[in-house]
């Protein structure tokens, strides 16, 4: 039996190791006020511990966010439904969970085949979004800095091989045919209904 041992990991602030982990989604999940989160996130610190974000949201949009409204950002932050695990004291993605260009084209015939409207279309590579350029798009994002706005999405990402998550909506009805469809052909997505 061959076993591989590997340099141990170290994770946190300075490195350091925590004595706990608490991975939580701030949005929804806990609905604390910035300055309540902040406290809580500086006393969990302090502690020893260390809160990992885990969210549905994009890695780029969760440091924005937090950012703008004065939070520390955690050192790890797991986005797009766990598809990309992101150091922020190291900048780089420790993981990514690619979609590759066959799986976003069985997605998207999917999707169009029911009756999807491409203006409902979202796209994430971990640290960007890619939105048709809508007026609900634009007064969406209106001041994030992450969000690319094009007239024609799926060509401007054809090429992309970093995307890692779409973002779809629809009606029920649509989105349960496709929930079927993309569960049989292994596929990561996000349905919202409308």
């Amino acid at each position: 039996m061959r076993v591989n041992i590997k340099k141990k990991r170290q994770f946190g602030v300075s490195g350091r190791n925590p004595q706990f982990i608490i991975f939580t989604d701030k949005d929804g999940t806990i609905d604390l006020g910035d300055q309540k989160f902040n406290e809580i996130l500086k006393t969990i610190n302090k502690l020893g511990g260390m809160v990992v974000p885990t969210t549905g949201r994009t890695v780029g949009d969760i440091i924005e966010n937090l950012k703008k409204r004065g939070i520390e950002v955690p050192d790890i932050i797991i986005g797009d439904n766990g598809a990309n695990i992101y150091s922020n004291s190291e900048s780089k993605f420790l993981s990514k969970t690619l979609l590759g260009h066959k799986k976003k084209d069985i997605i998207m015939q999917e999707f169009l085949k029911v009756g999807g409207d491409i203006d409902l279309v979202r796209y994430t590579d971990g640290k960007s979004i890619f939105s048709p350029n809508t007026r609900d798009a634009k007064n969406y994002y209106k001041n994030s800095k992450i969000v690319n706005l094009d007239n024609n999405i799926p060509n401007s990402i054809k090429d992309n091989d970093e995307i890692t998550k779409i973002t779809l909506a629809g009606t029920k009805e649509q989105m349960e045919v496709l929930s079927k469809i993309y569960r049989e052909n292994d596929l990561r997505y996000l349905c919202c209904w409308k």
